[in-house]
């Protein structure tokens, strides 16, 4: 027997341990990464079900150009009469005055034509095509070119000194968009370039409330 060989340890338990816990952890992380594999190809699936590979044309608005400035000008005298803190009477809106804002404000240029609304009783619904890649960016999940495209109830109320305008619910294809997605477009505001401005934000300040009532959007202004 060589002195190499009298000098050469055993090898024990801690050893052994180590190499047992290196093919677990390998194990394990092949098992997380099937898992994910899975979960992700399942919501790919799922998004490729419940979408579109293209934009839905959707309705536009048809009001002369008489009635534009018309409109344009009722908001502006009650924006100036709310700053001056005279108490004047609500802003109410129609469907159609709602459809013209959205259209001609610079701030929305990229929501244009991604949604349509009518205000029905007590309800702001809208038909939407939505481009998903704008709205959830999660790595792995194939929604590049995909357009939500159905319809939805929004929700329209002012918090502190923003509007929020977000979705209640949102039907596709004759089914509910399934919770897991709802949830994530639920917090999305898409009145949030509009907050943005500080022209609007200066007149947000002075807004008691947002109501959505008998088929109009009535904005309260506070009263001085």
């Amino acid at each position: 027997m060589t002195n190499q060989e009298k000098t050469k340890k055993p090898r024990g338990c801690f050893f052994y341990g180590c190499i047992v816990s290196l093919v677990f952890l390998i194990l394990l992380g092949t098992a997380v990464f099937l898992g994910f594999r899975l979960a992700f190809k399942r919501i790919n699936s799922t998004i490729a079900e419940y979408t579109d590979s293209k934009p839905m044309p959707l309705p536009k608005s048809e009001v002369s150009a008489a009635d534009r400035e018309s409109l344009k000008k009722r908001i502006a005298e009650f924006n100036t009469a709310v700053t001056s803190q005279s108490n004047t009477p609500p802003l109410i809106l129609t469907g159609p005055d709602i459809n013209v804002l959205l259209a001609n404000s610079p701030e929305m240029k990229d929501l244009r034509d991604k949604f349509y609304i009518t205000v029905s009783n007590n309800q702001v619904r809208g038909e939407l095509s939505l481009p998903l890649e704008n709205i959830f960016r999660i790595p792995y999940v194939d929604t590049k070119g995909r357009y939500l495209n159905g319809s939805g109830l929004f929700r329209v109320f002012k918090t502190n000194d923003d509007l929020f305008i977000g979705l209640s619910s949102v039907d596709v294809k004759g089914n509910p968009l399934p919770s897991q997605y709802m949830q994530q477009l639920q917090q999305v505001n898409f009145a949030e370039s509009l907050n943005e401005n500080p022209t609007n934000r200066l007149y947000m300040k002075e807004y008691e409330r947002v109501e959505v009532t008998n088929g109009t959007v009535v904005i309260y202004p506070k009263q001085h």
